[in-house]
């Protein structure tokens, strides 16, 4: 993975995450500083436990209550930790579609019979 292919990851992760926390807090994701610590936030106890269900359904990462009050303290940390822990292919950048030519749309061939002319002998 390249470095800006890296990057962009960790910012889907970013987003992801803040979005995780708006929905359970009632914040705009906007209003959610990634470098601000959870207890800066007022986010409490409680909270962050709901919070670790809610981002373990959602990456399939386990996130206990104390990784959060301790190393994970931040979205900008925990987004860190997530990067490290999901396989590659999640949370990648998403593959652009492919394009597909429309076939051209051919009619179907139509005899149309000459007036005046006679079917040929055989």
């Amino acid at each position: 993975m390249t470095p800006a292919e890296n990057r962009g990851r960790k910012d889907r992760i970013i987003a992801k995450v803040a979005n995780t926390f708006a929905e359970l807090s009632g914040m705009d994701a906007g209003e959610i500083d990634p470098a601000a610590t959870f207890l800066e936030l007022g986010f409490d106890s409680l909270f962050l436990t709901q919070v670790s269900q809610a981002l373990q359904s959602a990456f399939g990462v386990k996130i206990t209550f104390r990784q959060l009050l301790d190393q994970l303290a931040s979205i900008d940390a925990l987004a860190n930790y997530m990067d490290e822990q999901l396989p590659p292919e999640q949370m990648a950048e998403p593959a652009q579609p492919a394009v597909v030519a429309k076939p051209a749309v051919v009619a179907p061939a139509v005899t149309v019979p000459v007036s005046g002319a006679t079917p040929a002998a055989e």
